[in-house]
């Protein structure tokens, strides 16, 4: 089924039966996928069954959302999710205002209903003004966020949409939710053990230190506290400290970041540095 097929309003209502059905199909699809794309493409087929028209997939680590290196998130999206809406989205860092991503970091862990959420007037302008784009540029009609990660490392989860206006959104949402968010939890664990996955989201916040401050991180890491890197002088050595140190903490902060403090956001990056 293509995710964006239209879906007979007949049809929508799916029994218990079929929704079992959809998520062992599933875990069967998905253990023979080889690989992180392979996996997605599986992962795709399952909610377009569902009913849900496409989806976008992130796991953003604690140094992007707790330092002020300005580096989107990486993520993975179906073919029919509008790439200009997350061209915008990253360009004008709306994560920053997406209340999912400030409702997963608190730890929340259910579900949630883009819409349903704004109604209840639990948003600032802002977050809504992210939502408001998505519906009113993009034609994002719906979408429900998944989350599937919240801890010292990193968050993750996934948002479905839907181009359905909101009475047809509803039935399939009630009805598929408890399967889409199994499967959901399902594709996470499994993408999270391919051996490529770090290098695949988190290679882009790499890109943001210098040869000599990734010198400066690795010793950090390795020592547990810095006290110069072998080979460079002092002064060099702490001279790229202190960059990194200000990249980190952001140019206006008025407190910089400790030397525990970088060392346990590098540690979100794994083993990528």
């Amino acid at each position: 089924m293509c995710l964006n097929e239209k879906i007979d309003l007949n049809d929508i209502v799916h029994k218990n039966n079929e929704g079992y059905k959809v998520v062992a199909d599933f875990a069967v699809a998905l253990m023979d996928a080889e690989c992180i794309d392979h996996q997605f493409e599986t992962y795709l087929v399952a909610i377009g069954r569902l009913g849900f028209d496409g989806a976008a997939y992130s796991y953003i680590p604690k140094f992007a959302l707790e330092t002020q290196v300005n580096v989107a998130p990486v993520f993975l999206i179906s073919p029919s999710y509008p790439v200009d809406f997350l061209e915008h989205y990253g360009s004008k860092r709306m994560d920053k205002d997406d209340f999912t991503i400030k409702s997963i970091v608190a730890g929340h862990t259910e579900p949630m209903d883009w819409w349903l959420v704004e109604n209840k007037g639990l948003l600032s302008k802002a977050e809504r003004g992210v939502i408001n784009i998505a519906r009113q540029e993009y034609r994002i009609l719906n979408g429900l966020s998944i989350p599937t990660q919240s801890d010292m490392h990193a968050i993750a989860g996934a948002s479905l949409i839907s181009m359905e206006a909101d009475r047809i959104y509803r039935l399939i949402s009630v009805e598929n939710r408890r399967f889409a968010t199994w499967i959901t939890q399902m594709f996470h664990g499994a993408v999270r053990g391919q051996r490529n996955f770090m290098p695949r989201f988190l290679g882009r916040y790499l890109d943001v230190f210098t040869e000599k401050e990734t010198l400066v991180a690795r010793q950090l890491i390795a020592r547990g506290t810095f006290s110069g890197v072998p080979g460079m002088s002092d002064r060099n050595s702490y001279a790229a400290f202190d960059r990194l140190r200000k990249k980190l903490s952001g140019p206006n902060a008025v407190r910089q970041l400790s030397s525990e403090q970088i060392l346990y956001l590098l540690g979100t990056l794994g083993t990528s540095i």
